[in-house]
């Protein structure tokens, strides 16, 4: 029960709470039916501690964005933005960067993850060739 509150505590710092939630709730009603308890006080406590963790900083929720720039003005909200790019260019996500076209720079990555041609006129594009090759002129 503690570990799956500060999960949904930390996690919520950087990511909106509200899909923290949906993703800790489902394990939570899984891992309950499994261990045979009732999950709505477990469900309750990680909503509370998201909450918490959601405003502890400026990214973890949209409107903590609107109440750091009205307090701080417009460095305020560089400051968020910053410390948002610098938390995506930092993480990984199945050992690859998160941000990995433009962090490290590899345009024909980019070029790729822009402009996608569909799965058949690649393999048709591929078998035309090779009967264009098996043929005679």
């Amino acid at each position: 029960l503690v570990t799956f509150m500060i999960m949904s505590a930390v996690l919520s710092m950087f990511i909106d709470s509200i899909t923290v939630i949906l993703f800790l709730s489902a394990v939570t009603v899984e891992l309950s039916q499994l261990l045979k308890f009732d999950p709505v006080p477990m469900v309750l406590a990680e909503i509370f501690c998201a909450n918490l963790g959601g405003s502890a900083t400026m990214c973890g929720d949209p409107p903590n964005i609107i109440v750091g720039t009205a307090l701080l003005g417009l460095w305020g909200y560089i400051g968020t933005i910053v410390v948002g790019l610098i938390f995506l260019a930092t993480m990984k996500s199945f050992g690859k960067p998160y941000l990995y076209p433009l962090i490290p720079f590899n345009f024909k990555a980019l070029l790729k993850s822009v402009i996608r041609y569909p799965i058949p006129y690649r393999y048709n594009t591929h078998k035309r060739q090779e009967q264009q090759k098996s043929q005679p002129e």
